[in-house]
C-alpha cells in the first residue's frame, strides 16, 4: 500500500526573516539535506513543494519502519 504525506517545517518564515540570503541559503542546505538523507534510509521518495514543506510518498512497509525506529 501507498502512503502519501507532507513535512512541514513548522516556523520556518519566523526563523528566515532574521536571516541573511547567505545564512537562508545554508539553512535551506541543511535542511534539504536532512530530510534526503532520512528518504535514502527508507527508500522514500520526496519532492520539496514550498520553501517549508516537502512532500513525499512512501510504502506502508516503510512507514512502519520508520515508526519502529521511533520507538
Amino acid at each position: 500500500m501507498t502512503v502519501i504525506g507532507i513535512i512541514s517545517l513548522d516556523n520556518y518564515d519566523d526563523i528566515i526573516d532574521k536571516m541573511d540570503d547567505k545564512n537562508i541559503s545554508l539553512l535551506n542546505t541543511l535542511v534539504t539535506t536532512m530530510i534526503s538523507d532520512w528518504a535514502n534510509e527508507y527508500g522514500i521518495f520526496y519532492k520539496r513543494v514550498n520553501p517549508d514543506r516537502y512532500f513525499f510518498v512512501a510504502s506502508t512497509e516503510d512507514l512502519n519502519k520508520i515508526k519502529e525506529k521511533k520507538l
